[in-house]
C-alpha cells in the first residue's frame, strides 16, 4: 500500500507544479498602447504611463520628451 502511494504521489506531483499551468495573456500592453495614440506624434508633447496590477508593471511612452530639441 505503501508502494501504491509513493507511486501515486510520484506520477501527480507533475500536475501539481506551477510550471504546468499558463499564465493568462494580459491585455493590458494592447490597452495602454491604444489609449495613448492620440500623444504618439512629432509636434506636441509626449506622455509617459505606467500600470501596476497584481505585480505586474507595464509602461507605455509616446510622443517627443523635448519639442525644442526633437528628442523622442
Amino acid at each position: 500500500m505503501k508502494h501504491l502511494i509513493f507511486v501515486l504521489g510520484l506520477l501527480l506531483a507533475p500536475a501539481a507544479s506551477p510550471m504546468a499551468t499558463t499564465a493568462p495573456t494580459s491585455p493590458l500592453p494592447a490597452v495602454l498602447t491604444e489609449l495613448l495614440a492620440p500623444w504618439n506624434r512629432t509636434d506636441g508633447p509626449g506622455v509617459s504611463l505606467a500600470v501596476s496590477i497584481d505585480g505586474t508593471t507595464v509602461s507605455r511612452q509616446v510622443g517627443m520628451a523635448d519639442l525644442e530639441q526633437g528628442r523622442p
